[in-house]
């Protein structure tokens, strides 16, 4: 919710990292290197979330998820719905996945988006001084 309220990428990393004491300093390489399957909370949101800061887009978050391995389809998934809030999802890959649904399924679609909001999002709308926060340097070259 909070990418979707126009908080931007250093302003999620920093509340993220704080309130749920989640390890975000690794990039997606170091993770690479050693992440194996783990059903456990802490042993996939965090990694999903470097997926997403690490992205230059919503496509390259999912890359970034695929390529740690692990738990790939739950890893993209989680992913895929911050790259979402934070990128937006590009016209031909949302048109193309819509197209697979049947009629019943659109029916909550429609409902989701009445509800949350546009299928659109950019989380570049505010700084995190703008929200009374003072970011920290974190270690993604896309969130410095």
């Amino acid at each position: 919710m909070l990418a979707r309220q126009g908080f931007n990428r250093r302003y999620l990393y920093n509340k993220i990292g704080t309130n749920y004491r989640y390890d975000l300093t690794k990039t997606v390489d170091q993770i690479r290197e050693t992440y194996t399957f783990d059903e456990t909370c802490q042993g996939t949101v965090p990694q999903t979330m470097v997926c997403a800061f690490d992205a230059r887009d919503f496509e390259d978050a999912i890359r970034n998820a695929i390529s740690i391995g692990g738990d790939s389809d739950t890893v993209a998934a989680i992913t895929g719905s911050v790259a979402e809030a934070m990128f937006g999802i590009p016209e031909d890959i949302r048109e193309k996945s819509l197209s697979y649904l049947p009629e019943d399924m659109m029916v909550v679609v429609d409902r989701f988006v009445d509800i949350i909001g546009p299928l659109n999002g950019k989380i570049e709308k505010m700084s995190p001084t703008n929200r009374g926060q003072k970011p920290t340097t974190p270690t993604s070259k896309y969130l410095r």
